[in-house]
């Protein structure tokens, strides 16, 4: 019995620290929360770079094709909705000029989802 605990235990302890340590399991794939609708957040990213727009609190609503985001605007910050089955750059380029339009009202939110774009004051 004495001669088992010596031999035997130290190779189970070896074996253990082989097979759990060295022997990483295989790390499981990641989920990606973005769409993936022609990689439309990429798009989206170098449009608001290339526009000079800061945003905050970017959501993507797939089940809406939609993505909420807010950028401040003086005080208050404006809500900004847009499509993810359209262009980037042509929601946001329409975004500028409503901004531009709208310096002396701030709007509360813009919506250029749907066919109908509006702004709430």
């Amino acid at each position: 019995m004495k001669l088992f605990k010596l031999i035997y235990l130290p190779i189970v302890i070896l074996l253990f620290f082989v097979n759990f340590i060295l022997l990483k399991p295989q790390e499981q794939e990641q989920i990606n929360f973005f769409t993936s609708n022609n990689d439309f957040n990429n798009y989206l990213q170098h449009a608001l770079s290339l526009a000079k727009i800061d945003t905050f609190q970017l959501t993507f609503r797939d089940y809406l094709d939609e993505v909420e985001f807010y950028i401040k605007s003086q005080d208050k910050p404006v809500k900004i909705i847009l499509s993810t089955q359209k262009n980037p750059y042509s929601q946001i380029s329409t975004l500028q000029q409503v901004i531009k339009k709208d310096k002396m009202k701030i709007p509360q939110i813009i919506d250029l989802s749907s066919d109908k774009q509006y702004a709430t004051f």
